[in-house]
């Protein structure tokens, strides 16, 4: 969201989107119930292996999907969604039967709202960094939390035993 706020200043851009896009080798996730790859002690499975292939490939498109938001207009959506009857194949967006669009679409006004707020959350961490306060405060959504992830446990001292040690909880 900032870099897109920065690309905007000069008031000629509006924004399109903004997404996440996770840089990681892709895998597919194939299982037994789909009966396109067999366990180890299994016979070799006799589906051909173009179908096969297809399976595999579609997988891995689906990791490439983008993650995030984008501003609900037709030209926009179709530039970045591409043409799709029913479910795009390159974000999260549903065409319902009457036209209509779900999904991870919002409104100029809501996009607008969004970047506003962004830009003030990164005002108030800027003066709680001047001000010296450097909290520990690790993301929490739902049973997720970014501890469970981070290489840098054994050194981070965050300790809910600890007065002051909370997770940033996140609604969705």
């Amino acid at each position: 969201m900032l870099y897109m706020s920065a690309a905007r200043e000069d008031g000629r851009r509006k924004p399109a989107g903004v997404f996440y896009f996770h840089i990681q080798e892709p895998r597919a996730k194939m299982d037994k119930a789909s009966g396109r790859v067999p366990l180890p002690e299994e016979p070799a499975d006799p589906v051909p292996a173009d179908p096969f292939l297809a399976e595999v490939e579609k997988e891995i498109r689906k990791q490439f999907r983008l993650k995030g938001r984008m501003v609900d207009d037709p030209e926009t959506v179709e530039e970045i969604a591409g043409e799709f009857q029913k479910t795009s194949d390159v974000v999260n967006l549903t065409r319902s039967r009457d036209g209509g669009l779900r999904g991870d679409v919002m409104t100029e006004a809501e996009f607008e709202e969004l970047e506003q707020a962004a830009a003030e959350k990164v005002v108030s961490l800027c003066a709680d960094l001047a001000g010296g306060r450097i909290d520990i405060r690790p993301m929490k959504e739902g049973d997720w939390t970014a501890c469970q992830y981070c290489d840098y446990q054994s050194v981070c001292r965050f300790d809910r035993s600890f007065r002051g040690c909370r997770y940033e909880e996140i609604d969705e």
